[in-house]
């Protein structure tokens, strides 16, 4: 065999090697307990979905098959009902989503909890039906 064969099915066999290392790389795996909600949307059954009236509407909240936090809703006004896209609000979730709603001079303030991966409360909060949530933070302790 000449050199330049030899060469050749070198580089083969390398570029063969590589591509079956790539190809046998455990995929990400889905959460076993994992419910179907509809369009794409995965959930992790054990922490259900939170679902909640506000004036003029309805909100889904769960948590995905990544752990995230996703929404939807609908008004009521709607004239088919339709609900949004499930939107990522993020984080990394160890339970369900708790909430909390209030008015405030009109507003309805919305406090959304969960549990993290280090064990604390986190919240984000929504000012009003429509403004857009704040970051994610530490929930203050309760009593």
């Amino acid at each position: 065999m000449t050199t330049m064969k030899r060469m050749k099915t070198a580089a083969v066999a390398a570029a063969i090697a590589a591509v079956t290392a790539m190809g046998s790389a455990p995929a990400e795996a889905v959460p076993s307990g994992t419910c179907d909600m509809g369009y794409g949307a995965l959930s992790i059954c054990e922490y259900g979905v939170t679902q909640r009236h506000f004036p003029g509407g309805v909100e889904q909240f769960i948590i995905g098959s990544d752990y995230a936090v996703w929404t939807r809703w609908h008004y009521d006004d709607s004239p088919t009902l339709q609900w949004s896209n499930w939107t990522s609000l993020g984080g990394i979730a160890r339970s369900e989503v708790f909430l909390e709603g209030e008015r405030d001079d009109g507003s309805f303030i919305t406090r959304m909890t969960i549990v993290g991966t280090d064990g604390r409360a986190w919240q984000r909060v929504r000012p009003r039906i429509g403004a857009s949530w704040t970051g994610w933070d530490l929930a203050p302790a309760t009593a």
